[in-house]
């Protein structure tokens, strides 16, 4: 499989700024195979894992110099660690506090071993702040797999060429716009977590989101169902995911009662807002979308909807298909 974080973490690789580095994530999102994976771009990869070895903590209990907790853990485990050629990993960092705090010593003493940590996001937001390196460590936030990188791993580069070329905001060609939603689908199938994209691609009829809710296969093969059904949380929940991945601050959402007006999403890009709202199908009439124009018009650049209909900017609507939502913040950049 192809992660893009492997490029966020060869960006860390070579700034001469780097810190030890911590990948955030939920669990089995691949954050141990990525670091491992990396590691192969190093003459060799020391692994420790806390939860696995408790051993291993005995050596962060008695000093705080990193050199020695180094050379103990070379001597206990047999991997050899040299500065700038080993990628060191400390794998369930959050199951060992003291670790995480000797990150502060590693940072200011031996700047010179390239030290990466794997641990649960739970895990560590609850180990602060009475051990946490503020300040002395690099973060990357690890999500579940994109829609591109599904298609990557399904073999279907060619659609993400297609996807990566776009530089216009125009109609999208039906040889493209067609596979693209039916690959949609299988997307919504697996829920975007590795092990059940690698079973998918290898042996197909896997899910999350779709198997928690109950909802049959069957739906995979009936139209459009699988995008509307639960008026369209399916659908929502696959923007939200993208959006979280491409922008910094948090999504919002804004709502009125009185009568009731709710966007999905407001997302902050550069200095501007932009409200966002998620259609399932081809059908776009919205109520909210016009009164929070309305209400706020000259303060968004656009509106933007994600639904089934082509690549389109209507006025100030910027219409984007659900599946180039991965490409929302160079889409809009054009649009705006």
């Amino acid at each position: 499989m192809e992660r893009y974080v492997l490029k966020e973490l060869e960006k860390w690789k070579m700034s001469k700024y780097r810190k030890p580095l911590i990948v955030k994530g939920i669990r089995q999102v691949g954050k141990t195979w990525a670091l491992m994976e990396f590691g192969k771009s190093y003459e060799n990869t020391a692994y420790f894992n806390f939860d696995e070895n408790e051993e291993y903590k005995q050596f962060f209990e008695t000093t705080k110099d990193p050199e020695r907790i180094l050379q103990n853990l070379m001597m206990a485990s047999g991997q050899p660690i040299k500065p700038h050629a080993t990628l060191i990993i400390f794998d369930e960092i959050q199951a060992c506090n003291e670790a995480l705090n000797a990150l502060k010593y590693f940072c200011e003493k031996t700047p010179e071993y390239h030290i990466a940590c794997a641990g649960s996001l739970l895990g560590i937001t609850l180990s602060k702040p009475m051990s946490f390196p503020v300040g002395k460590v690099d973060f990357i936030n690890m999500f579940p797999m994109t829609f591109s990188e599904f298609l990557l791993a399904n073999g279907d580069r060619k659609l993400v060429r297609f996807m990566d070329s776009i530089n216009a905001i125009e109609q999208i060609p039906d040889a493209f716009f067609n596979p693209l939603c039916e690959k949609l689908k299988m997307y919504y199938v697996t829920g975007g977590m590795p092990e059940s994209v690698r079973i998918w691609t290898e042996e197909r009829d896997v899910g999350l989101l779709r198997r928690l809710s109950m909802l049959a296969p069957s739906a995979f093969a009936e139209g459009n169902r699988l995008f509307v059904e639960f008026k369209g949380a399916l659908s929502e929940n696959y923007v939200l995911q993208a959006l979280v991945n491409r922008f910094e601050v948090m999504p919002r959402y804004w709502a009125t009662d009185n009568p009731r007006y709710e966007v999905d999403f407001l997302i902050q890009r550069e200095n501007d807002i932009f409200p966002i709202e998620v259609k399932a199908e081809k059908n776009v009439e919205s109520r909210s979308l016009k009164k929070y124009s309305e209400k706020f018009g000259n303060k968004s650049p656009l509106r933007i909807r994600f639904s089934m209909n082509n690549l389109r900017l209507d006025e100030d609507v910027l219409n984007i298909p659900l599946f180039l939502a991965d490409y929302a913040d160079k889409l809009i950049g054009m649009g705006k």
